[in-house]
């Protein structure tokens, strides 16, 4: 995929443009399974978005048509919410790495060989943020964009978490919380009874390695649960 994107001479031309580039990026965001393609996709829909608000005030400089200025504003928007759904892929599959333990989490052993972000040429910043727009519920996202397109306003990543902050239900999450901590509890307590070779022999290939992953991840997992407890005053004595 290039990110190259000339001056071709007239507005109409330069937005012509960018909504090709738009689309090219929409069709390789569908088909990106890898990081690498992901990120090429956020790449691409950054430059639509510069290229798409220079036209807008080349436009509004030049007394161009408001048509010409508001659909420059459009192509605008609606590269900057295919970076959005980029981000957010791109954010789903670092979670799904370190899930897997696949991805080396600072402070944070593991008996398997993982990836560090800087082997993945991932910044901190960049993972962190788009792991922020990952945890937006798609529909959420989708909302953001079609009120900001409405309202006439500037899609951008920093807006979409501001409004998914003002639309958080908080009592509803900390419920939901709550509730799957203690199912994670009732199966915790519950595992002891659960015959080691019964457990294995019910998982495939993939899952048996996965497990593996989990349980070199376990000792470090459980000294953070026996800390939690004494703050809590439990104790093996009491």
């Amino acid at each position: 995929m290039t990110t190259d994107l000339h001056v071709l001479g007239s507005p109409d031309e330069e937005i012509g443009a960018t909504l090709r580039l738009i689309s090219q990026a929409r069709r390789s965001l569908a088909e990106a399974r890898a990081l690498p393609d992901i990120r090429r996709v956020i790449e691409v829909a950054s430059v639509a978005v510069d290229a798409a608000q220079r036209v807008a005030r080349l436009a509004q400089a030049q007394h161009a048509a408001a048509e010409v200025v508001e659909a420059a504003n459009q192509a605008a928007n609606d590269a900057a919410s295919v970076r959005i759904e980029a981000q957010a892929r791109a954010g789903e599959l670092l979670q799904e790495l370190r899930e897997r333990g696949e991805r080396k989490v600072p402070g944070h052993g593991t008996s398997q060989p993982a990836t560090s972000l800087g082997d993945l040429g991932v910044s901190r910043s960049d993972s962190s943020r788009w792991q922020q727009v990952a945890s937006v519920p798609a529909d959420v996202r989708q909302q953001y964009v079609d009120e900001t397109k409405v309202e006439r306003g500037e899609v951008s990543t920093a807006g979409l978490l501001r409004h998914a902050q003002r639309a958080v239900d908080h009592p509803a999450i900390a419920a939901e919380s709550r509730r799957r901590m203690r199912g994670v509890h009732h199966i915790l307590v519950a595992l002891p009874g659960y015959r080691p070779e019964s457990l294995v022999a019910a998982l495939d290939q993939g899952e048996r390695r996965a497990l593996l992953r989990a349980v070199g991840q376990l000792p470090a997992w459980i000294e953070d649960v026996r800390h939690e407890l004494a703050v809590h005053r439990v104790s093996d004595e009491g």
